[in-house]
């Protein structure tokens, strides 16, 4: 006699049974008494069989448990419950890996009329390539403003920044830099860089980098102010917030020590909160403060910019 190994009557495989136990099994469960006198006749085949059966019965059990043990793993498979497919349902499908470039485009405009005149433009530009291993960045800006007809502020900035990761958390950069502020007596300032970034918070949704290195700054200036080149380093914080899907918070500081003049130093904080409008339009709030220990001439040691942009990722 044969009995199949799996549960549900598949033809997987087959254990066979003694065939001694398999008749004794049958002539019990064939027999149904249905007189008194049944009984008798029962019990007087379990006689005949003495100790034998008595022995048998719990081979028999075993047995039974045993073919009974291959139905299992295939029940609790039935039973099992489909979180991940309902997670996935629920979820949709998976988020789309970051591209390895991104870019933004801003615009700020605010004119009045009346008692007074005034119209101020802000253009920002940055692109960027995440360091795979080598990445690039670049950044441009311009800020004017006039006052009833005459030129209050006027400041242009442009940035390139390659770098190279290592081993994780460190990083390689080297850059350049150019800026002109007529109003600071500025007329062109050119600064090279090179250093190392430390990766203290990898994020999402925190993000923190350090950069640490030297410099080579060309500042010509307004006549009658000399020119002057001098040596000097770079430390730089950058953090970076995600506050949710459609939200970042972001503050950079910097400190340009200067080694060849130790009181001209320079300290620069830009802070922005970003707000999303739709998957590329957002709406930027910015805060930038510069300070100059030694400013030339008789100009004010601090100039700050606040102003309200409309972003366009590219």
């Amino acid at each position: 006699m044969s009995t199949p190994r799996g549960g549900d009557g598949g033809a997987e495989g087959t254990r066979t049974l003694d065939p001694h136990v398999a008749n004794v099994v049958l002539s019990q469960l064939s027999y149904c008494p249905t007189r008194s006198g049944d009984g008798d006749h029962i019990l007087a085949a379990a006689r005949r069989q003495g100790a034998g059966w008595g022995r048998l019965r719990p081979v028999v059990a075993l047995i039974g448990l045993l073919l009974a043990l291959p139905a299992a793993p295939a029940l609790a498979q039935e039973d099992e419950p489909t979180g991940a497919g309902e997670e996935d349902e629920l979820t949709g499908a998976a988020e789309e890996p970051e591209p390895p470039w991104s870019g933004s485009l801003g615009l700020s405009y605010l004119a009045t009329g009346g008692n007074s005149e005034t119209e101020t433009l802000g253009v920002d530009f940055e692109a960027k390539r995440r360091p795979e291993p080598w990445g690039f960045e670049a950044a441009a800006s311009l800020h004017s403003a006039e006052t009833d007809g005459e030129k209050s502020a006027e400041r242009y900035f442009a940035n390139l920044r390659g770098t190279r990761a290592l081993a994780e958390p460190w990083h390689l950069f080297g850059g350049a830099s150019a800026e002109r502020d007529v109003f600071a007596d500025v007329e062109l300032r050119a600064i090279l860089e090179a250093g190392v970034t430390y990766q203290a918070l990898p994020g999402p949704p925190h993000h923190l980098g350090i950069d640490l290195g030297l410099t080579w700054t060309d500042e010509d200036r307004l006549p009658p102010e000399p020119d002057r080149a001098s040596f000097g380093a770079i430390a730089r914080l950058s953090y970076e917030w995600k506050i949710s899907a459609t939200a970042s918070f972001s503050q950079r500081l910097s400190y340009h020590p200067n080694f060849d003049r130790s009181t001209d130093w320079r300290a620069q904080s830009l802070t922005a909160l970003t707000a999303a409008i739709s998957r590329r339009l957002s709406v930027k709030l910015g805060y930038e403060h510069h300070f100059r220990n030694e400013p030339i001439g008789d100009n004010d040691d601090v100039d700050t910019l606040t102003r309200i942009s409309l972003v366009w990722h590219l």
